[in-house]
């Protein structure tokens, strides 16, 4: 007799959470919002690698990965030398900016 209360109060608390859209609702905007950040992530990691294969080649003037507000003299050298997260935080926030509709300028034939 004991198992039937628990059978049917776990019905009831299945029955309560099949019910509420807010939670599926809330699942569903926390994935898109994860995916979202994954292919922001794997578009900036490409544009770091392109950028980074074209200073490979000898062409230091390839920095395509900095937005327009970085290519000063004195914000130059300071991204060059800063450490990597900060040019993947640059880069990143460039892949944001491509995707929202700015443009970004191809500096080689790769890219």
């Amino acid at each position: 007799m004991l198992k039937l209360f628990r059978i049917l109060r776990l019905s009831r608390i299945i029955t309560y959470m099949n019910s509420t859209d807010d939670v599926k609702l809330s699942l569903r905007l926390f994935k898109l919002c994860l995916f979202l950040i994954l292919y922001i992530h794997c578009t900036a990691c490409l544009l770091f690698l392109i950028s980074t294969y074209g200073q490979e080649q000898g062409n230091d003037y390839l920095q395509s990965w900095k937005p327009a507000q970085f290519s000063y003299y004195e914000y130059d050298q300071t991204l060059l030398e800063s450490d990597f997260h900060m040019q993947y935080l640059v880069s990143f926030y460039n892949s944001i900016l491509a995707m929202t509709g700015n443009e970004i300028y191809p500096c080689n034939f790769l890219q």
